[in-house]
């Protein structure tokens, strides 16, 4: 089933960190974290483990994501894009924890990273690129990886005020100057799965045979049953 961002704390609330039975996948537009186990999901909302000054710094401070249509030429747009790009490579390099929640907070880095280095080069290879088609390219990719910043749970909440009007504003400019639609624009979600593993049946007479008398079929194998309710909340 998929949850909604906001709505995996509830869930969670039912479901201890030592819980085995549940897997969950982030989903954020074409980026994809999966494997999370419920003690990954807990951990997200440790203080420990979130530097509350990186949604300003990948959103907030980035004006190349949110500004109306005043860049009409590449070159106006390219200190942008590569100011952010540089910020998003130097915080993946100086991540040295290797918890799971910061791997996950690293890899989305990483993903806006590589959105903002593919806008440089498509602007850099094109002598007259369409700007509005880049630039709401590049927004548009960034938009579900900003979303889950933003509905961090241990952000401050000043910045997330500040955050949310400004992703308004992008979403306002996305479709009256970009030509985009609603729909292109993806909200993240969590995928989350229920599996359970059963154990291997024995065969029928194993009470009565000896060890050495059980010679199991060169095909018999056994494998984990996995339970994927296909619901979608």
């Amino acid at each position: 089933m998929q949850l909604p961002l906001t709505e995996i704390w509830d869930f969670m609330e039912l479901h201890s960190q030592e819980e085995q039975h549940w897997r969950y996948g982030l989903h954020a537009g074409a980026f994809h974290f999966p494997e999370l186990k419920a003690a990954d999901i807990h951990q997200l909302a440790e203080e420990n483990h979130y530097d509350t000054e990186l949604l300003p710094s990948i959103f907030t401070y980035r004006e190349i994501l949110w500004q109306p249509n005043v860049y009409d030429r590449p070159k106006l747009c390219l200190p942008g894009l590569k100011l952010l790009e540089a910020y998003c490579q130097e915080f993946v390099e100086d991540s040295t924890d290797t918890s799971t929640p910061e791997k996950l907070y690293s890899a989305l880095v990483a993903y806006l990273a590589e959105i903002a280095h593919d806008t440089v080069s498509e602007l850099e290879s094109e002598q007259e690129p369409n700007l509005a088609k880049v630039l709401g390219s590049f927004r548009s990719r960034a938009f579900p990886i900003i979303q889950f910043f933003i509905w961090h749970p241990r952000n401050k909440p000043e910045h997330v005020a500040d955050a949310r009007k400004r992703l308004n504003y992008t979403v306002k400019i996305l479709l009256t100057q970009y030509y985009k639609h609603y729909s292109e624009l993806q909200d993240p979600f969590w995928q989350v799965e229920r599996v359970d593993h059963a154990p291997a049946e024995k065969p029928a007479d194993s009470a009565e045979a000896k060890p050495e008398e059980i010679q199991p079929a060169a095909n018999d194998t056994a494998s984990p049953t996995d339970i994927s309710p296909s619901e979608t909340t």
